[in-house]
Order: C-alpha cells, then sequence, then structure tokens
C-alpha cells in the first residue's frame, strides 16, 4: 500500500456529499490533448473526474486503493475501474483479473484532489513509462469552501480544531502542491472555479467526508460535527450557493 486509505469507510457519504467538478475543467484539459485514446484517472474515488472524462476519451482507466470507493462509482461503457496504489504496473479489474497499461498509451493522466495521497518518486516513474509523447499530467486540488463570512469563519475554526487529526498529507494540498515537483516540463494553468447550491444538511454531509472528521469518529466513538452544526443552523437559510477555487497544475510530456 502506498497511500493510506481514509475515504472506504465513508465511500457513501463521500459519493454524496463531494462537489462535482466544472465541466470547462475537463474542456481544457481535453484541448490540450492532440488524441482522446485513452485518458487514466488516478485515485479516483468514485469516479468524479473519470465520469466527465468518458464523455471526452474513447476509454478511461480509473484507478483506486479503496474497493469501496470503486463499489461506488457510477457504471460508464468507456471507463474501466481497476484497484492500484498508483506506483506500479500491477492493476486488478473489481473482480481480481489482472490488468495493465500499455507503455506510451496513455494521453492525459488526471489526480483530482489526491495528489497529496501518492508517493510522487515511483508514480511519476509509472506516470513517465504509460504517458505518450506530448501527454499532459494534471493534478488539481482544492482548500476550504466559501459560502458567507460568518458561516466561512465558523468552517475554519472547525477544521483548525481537527488539527490533530488531519493526516500530515494535508500540508501538502494547503499548499496547493507547490511542494511537489511534476514529473514533466510544467505549463501555465488558468483557475478554475467549482459551485454548487446547497442546504445546510448537504454541507455537513460533505464536512463528514472530511478524512479528520473520520479520524476523529474513529478513535472516540463520537461525531465532532454534531456541535459545529448546531451553531452553523443558526445562520443557514435553504439552498446556499458554496464555492471552491481549484488550483491546477499541469506538465507535458517531451
Amino acid at each position: 500500500m502506498v497511500y493510506s486509505d481514509y475515504f472506504s469507510q465513508s465511500a457513501e457519504l463521500y459519493c454524496t456529499y463531494r462537489p462535482t467538478y466544472p465541466t470547462k475543467l475537463f474542456d481544457y484539459l481535453t484541448s490540450l490533448c492532440s488524441k482522446h485514446s485513452l485518458a487514466w484517472d488516478v485515485a479516483t474515488g468514485n469516479g468524479q473526474a473519470a465520469l466527465p472524462l468518458a464523455d471526452r476519451f474513447e476509454k478511461v482507466i480509473a484507478t483506486d486503493i479503496s474497493v469501496h470507493q470503486l463499489e461506488q462509482a457510477l457504471r460508464h461503457p468507456r471507463i474501466t475501474y481497476c484497484v492500484s496504489n498508483a506506483s506500479s504496473g500491477e492493476l486488478h479489474l473489481l473482480d481480481g483479473t489482472k490488468y495493465s497499461i500499455v507503455d506510451s498509451s496513455v494521453d492525459l493522466i488526471t489526480v483530482a484532489q489526491a495528489y497529496h495521497w501518492l508517493e510522487h518518486g515511483s508514480f511519476h516513474k509509472e506516470a513517465e513509462r504509460v504517458l505518450a509523447p506530448g501527454g499532459i499530467f494534471a493534478v488539481w486540488c482544492y482548500n476550504l469552501l466559501q459560502v458567507s463570512p460568518q458561516i466561512d469563519l465558523l468552517t475554519t475554526e472547525f477544521y483548525h480544531k481537527l488539527e490533530e487529526y488531519w493526516p500530515p498529507q494535508r500540508r501538502l494540498l494547503e499548499r496547493e502542491y507547490a511542494d511537489i515537483p511534476l514529473p514533466f516540463e510544467e505549463l501555465p494553468a488558468p483557475e478554475f472555479v467549482m459551485e454548487a447550491s446547497w442546504d445546510v444538511e448537504h454541507f455537513l454531509g460533505y464536512i463528514r467526508t472530511w478524512s479528520a472528521v473520520q479520524c476523529y469518529i474513529k478513535k472516540h466513538g463520537s461525531d465532532p460535527v454534531v456541535t459545529f452544526k448546531e451553531q452553523v443552523e443558526t445562520l443557514w437559510h435553504g439552498l446556499q450557493p458554496v464555492r471552491w477555487t481549484l488550483k491546477l497544475r499541469l506538465s507535458r510530456k517531451n
């Protein structure tokens, strides 16, 4: 196991409450690729990035270390879901059958909100092996969402109260992957915004998908979101717009 599995126990929550990425992001990534035969979505979770890629590429290989996450993923005829730690050529279909990615066959590699979980040295070697010349390597992340000044303050305070329960890899995400080198020549990348309209229950469901919340529950057997819920409910009215700024980093294999 190359990176820890913090999300199997919350796979259903993750599938229901995590936000979806903007269409413009996938249109842009597709425009950078000269061919659209094969995309590899790494640490796919429930397939949030794999599904829109399947509308743009002839085939998508979507891998994750969590069988439970893959079991929750939405099916698509162009997506092949595999269990993999992303650092070796050893993949397994959900029925256990071995699978492999052919050398220099991938036109686009994506890692959505998961680059901090990977062992970068060995993953980069695998990316070098499978990515076709001229292929694109894209990773992106987002930090805390924005709702309103008062709710944002409560969310930030709650985030920091969970400080000891956040895995150390979270620091890489907080710095928007600035400390992690890319395997190929870096390209300039535009900024994208992710937006949604949520009621308070959806918002709280999203908060419960946080790895720190799941670590807290596992250690103490109680839900830290309960007290936070009491604070937020007094400020939340009906459906409210929520937004995240996406940080995208790109590189191209020459």
